[in-house]
């Protein structure tokens, strides 16, 4: 090899070595933020530095990362139903599970869609122009020009409806996060969308994608777990919310290029779906393969619950919406007694 060339590749791996130096220092300084404080905000190269290490570890470096926070924070709720360990169990050893509705739950679950279904929807459109806003469900679906497979509502709303916390305490959504994670967890997502029909367009295929419709894995925090409520009824037509069981323990290695995939690497494959009445709950940890199915003539509408062991991740891409929410977050905070993290990023 030429010296000039010599010289110039030596340049290029140090500043190679320089540059991943610099990764790594911001991502162990993000990491002992957030074990000293929950609020602190990861930078967003080390939130795609945690996604990397997942990938390349094959899952195993969520498990380390995660436990210096069970042994900071561990598990403070007792288990108040028997059926509690049984929900944790299936969770920890297949990936998901699914409750049918009690009559209490459904009653919540039907009379939160109601009152939603009044509130603003906007469109899903990532990487597209912005989503348009529409006065309500019922609008958006009279407009004859949505686009989207998924119509969103603003977290605020959701976050103001007293059936969205009931519904928290009647299932006991924090015990058994707290159970699963093996800590005392913080609450990261409370969302609500419909699925309807995607009305024909070429680009499909990013449309789903923009709407989580095609089969990937999360990542966005070191563990978690989610938790899908069946607002309305949920047939097979409607859409509902499909998971590769066993996938949060071992999953091709192809989908660990961590990206989005139209169909299975093998079709032969089990698929769980979140089918069931209003009110039916399906709980899943979400790094295992997943998509929010995809309507074909019924709609459905969902609330989303997540927890997760740190706010270490993409706190940064919630910040702002979060900070929306605190005022209406405020006086829900004193019906969860002893609850020192749940609401630390609201």
């Amino acid at each position: 090899m030429e010296t000039p060339r010599f010289i110039a590749y030596l340049q290029a791996k140090m500043k190679a070595m320089i540059r991943a130096s610099v990764a790594w220092g911001l991502f162990l300084w993000d990491y002992v933020g957030c074990l000293v404080n929950d609020r602190h905000t990861a930078a967003p190269a080390t939130y795609s530095r945690m996604r990397s290490l997942y990938s390349i570890t094959k899952g195993r470096s969520a498990k380390v990362l995660s436990l210096p926070f069970q042994i900071l924070h561990p598990p403070r709720y007792r288990i108040i139903a028997l059926d509690t360990t049984s929900i944790t169990e299936k969770i920890a050893s297949q990936g998901y599970c699914k409750l049918d509705a009690t009559p209490e739950v459904r009653e919540l679950a039907e009379d939160l869609h109601g009152r939603l279904s009044l509130c603003p929807v906007q469109e899903v459109l990532k990487g597209f122009e912005p989503g348009v806003f529409y006065e309500n469900l019922d609008a958006a679906l009279k407009s004859g020009v949505h686009k989207a497979a998924r119509l969103s509502h603003d977290r605020h709303d959701v976050c103001l409806m007293p059936e969205t916390w009931k519904l928290i305490q009647r299932l006991n959504l924090r015990e058994i996060a707290s159970s699963y994670l093996r800590c005392d967890p913080i609450l990261t997502s409370v969302d609500s969308w419909h699925v309807v029909p995607l009305r024909q367009r070429s680009d499909s295929k990013a449309l789903y994608s923009a709407a989580a419709q095609t089969y990937h894995y999360d990542m966005d925090w070191i563990r978690f777990l989610k938790v899908f409520i069946n607002l309305t009824p949920a047939p097979i037509e409607s859409g509902p919310f499909e998971y590769i069981p066993f996938s949060h323990e071992k999953k091709n290695k192809v989908y660990l290029r961590d990206g989005r995939f139209e169909r299975l690497l093998d079709p032969g494959l089990d698929v769980a779906y979140a089918s069931g009445n209003a009110g039916s709950t399906f709980f899943a940890d979400t790094s295992g393969i997943h998509r929010d199915g995809r309507a074909s003539s019924a709609n459905r509408h969902v609330l989303q619950i997540e927890f997760a062991v740190s706010s270490f991740g993409s706190k940064f891409q919630y910040d702002e919406i979060n900070k929306q929410c605190r005022e209406a977050v405020r006086p829900i905070k004193n019906r969860f007694p002893s609850s020192s993290r749940m609401f630390s990023l609201f």
